[in-house]
């Protein structure tokens, strides 16, 4: 979990910097309400494990181990690991990915609000860092499209992730 966090903030703290630069959000309190933001999103994907351990699968032998070290962190970072459970989240999905950038730039384009910015933009940053990591382990996306409607070929999985990736740029950088 920690190796996970460093990664994703090497990629969040540019990403917002550029942001921060291109827009000319130079006043303080504007940087942290934005920072915050990325904060909070960069946090949130790690609910799905905390749902999945807790509310889906709370019986399985690491959640009722790890709650009788009093250790969620534990818990969490065991499923963190195990990619066999990919099926059963709900953020860590193609389908899911694809809602929320349609969210995204609802937020980015309307809401004046750096905190709300700030949050889905490193949400979004978060599972397409989580794609592209877990593509570098297994050669594979088939984990986050389970329960896409439509069938993909491999290359469709790639340009699928790619771009989401050209998009939250965009929505990011422009609006």
């Amino acid at each position: 979990m920690k190796r996970d966090l460093v990664l994703h903030f090497i990629y969040l703290v540019p990403f917002f910097a550029l942001i921060v630069v291109l827009k000319s959000w130079f006043k303080i309190p504007m940087i942290v309400e934005f920072a915050i933001g990325g904060l909070l999103g960069t946090f949130l994907p790690f609910l799905d494990y905390i749902i999945y351990a807790f509310v889906l699968k709370p019986q399985v032998p690491v959640v009722t181990g790890a709650l009788n070290k009093k250790s969620i962190l534990g818990a969490i970072s065991q499923y963190e690991n195990d990619k066999t459970i990919a099926g059963d989240l709900i953020f860590h999905t193609a389908l899911f990915q694809a809602i929320l950038l349609v969210f995204v730039f609802f937020v980015v384009s309307s809401s004046g609000s750096l905190l709300a910015r700030g949050m889905v933009l490193s949400f979004a940053l978060h599972l397409i860092l989580d794609q592209v990591q877990q593509y570098s382990e297994t050669k594979s996306f088939d984990s986050w499209f389970i329960k896409f409607p439509l069938a993909l070929e491999p290359l469709q999985k790639k340009i699928f992730v790619v771009g989401n990736a050209v998009l939250l740029l965009v929505f990011g950088l422009l609006f």
